[in-house]
């Protein structure tokens, strides 16, 4: 995997463990995973349209950085 420096919009890959049965991807530590901040945060309110906008925004904006 090639280096890519720090963005706001990336969560950030620090490693692999090869070891079985505990294969896994080691990245930065969140509150919680996207479902859940979509579920319970976002569950019972309407977001304007400007948040919205905002949240493609801010994904497009990781997406590039990476590609």
């Amino acid at each position: 995997m090639t280096s890519v420096s720090g963005h706001p919009h990336v969560l950030r890959f620090l490693g692999v463990c090869l070891e079985r049965p505990n294969v896994s991807f080691i990245s930065e530590a969140l509150q919680c995973s996207l479902e859940e901040w979509l579920r319970h945060d976002r569950m019972n309110r309407a977001e304007p349209l400007s948040e919205i906008l905002r949240y493609a925004e801010e994904a497009a904006s990781g997406l590039y950085h990476l590609h």
